[in-house]
């Protein structure tokens, strides 16, 4: 990843090739048709509101993601748990709707017998110039026993999952993870799934899971490929001419290393000192 002073990217760099290709998040950003329901909420919010809760709800995101694989590593972990604050630098303990972002994962997980099989995978796909990190690649091995689940016929089948944390499951979703099914080095999976967490859902314990199979699957990723077109239009190519390293020190003690050619001495002269028992003598005015 390519980030600026925030820690925010819109690229990926790919070594082999020394190319720099575009997130996936951002060509979606820039490219996907956004519903009536977004326009509806432009609409009630200013700039500014909707940026602070967007970058609120991003920062919500992580702290989630981090709990999510740090879990699925340790297999257990308490209320004391911490992740990466916004600084990627202290740590900060979950909100208490972040932790339960994290119960209802748990659930997700426990009745589904589930395992993983990637986490984390960086994909990319250089015919089309971009790149993202898909969450995870799962494997479902019992039903969940919830009428309105559709697990059933994904059962024992590898699924590329997205784990969310917002207000519902959005259209973009599965363009994005048929993006990461498109990737160049993806593992192959049969079908491809967004699950939301911290959701009001009794029934389930918090979670909304929606699968998408091969056909539907194959639909948003021509979504997808459509949003980039869409992107391309006001896309500028990176320029890595405009990467500059910041200073994570400043000094203004004025002290100089400087080193002399010739010895101090020569290069100031000798230095005069006062003859010892001189006295100033001072006449007193009448």
């Amino acid at each position: 990843r390519v980030v600026d002073r925030k820690g925010d990217w819109i690229h990926y760099f790919y070594a082999p090739t020394k190319a720099y290709l575009r997130a996936v998040n951002y060509i979606l950003d820039t490219g996907y048709a956004k519903g009536p329901r977004f326009y509806q909420y432009l609409k009630s919010k200013t700039a500014d509101e909707a940026d602070k809760i967007l970058e609120a709800a991003g920062e919500r995101g992580d702290r989630v993601h981090q709990a999510i694989n740090i879990l699925l590593i340790l297999k257990k972990v308490d209320r004391t748990l911490q992740v990466l604050a916004e600084d990627n630098k202290t740590e900060v303990s979950l909100a208490d709707d972040e932790w339960d972002c994290l119960l209802a994962f748990s659930e997700f997980w426990n009745r589904h017998g589930a395992e993983w099989v990637e986490r984390e995978f960086p994909v990319f796909n250089l015919k089309y110039g971009y790149a993202g990190t898909l969450d995870a690649i799962v494997k479902l091995t019992r039903n969940c026993g919830v009428k309105t689940c559709k697990c059933d016929e994904y059962i024992s089948k590898t699924g590329l999952f997205d784990w969310k944390s917002g207000g519902g499951i959005y259209e973009s979703y599965g363009a994005q993870v048929g993006a990461y099914a498109l990737g160049d080095n993806t593992p192959q999976t049969d079908y491809t799934a967004i699950l939301r967490l911290g959701t009001n859902h009794k029934t389930t314990g918090g979670y909304e899971a929606q699968f998408y199979g091969k056909d539907e699957s194959n639909t948003h990723i021509k979504e997808f490929l459509a949003a980039i077109t869409i992107s391309n239009a006001t896309y500028k190519p990176f320029d890595p001419e405009e990467i500059q390293d910041i200073p994570d020190e400043i000094d203004i003690s004025g002290k100089l290393d400087i080193k002399l050619e010739v010895p101090l001495e020569e290069a100031v002269g000798k230095i005069i000192k006062p003859k010892k028992g001189r006295k100033i003598k001072v006449k007193k005015k009448k």
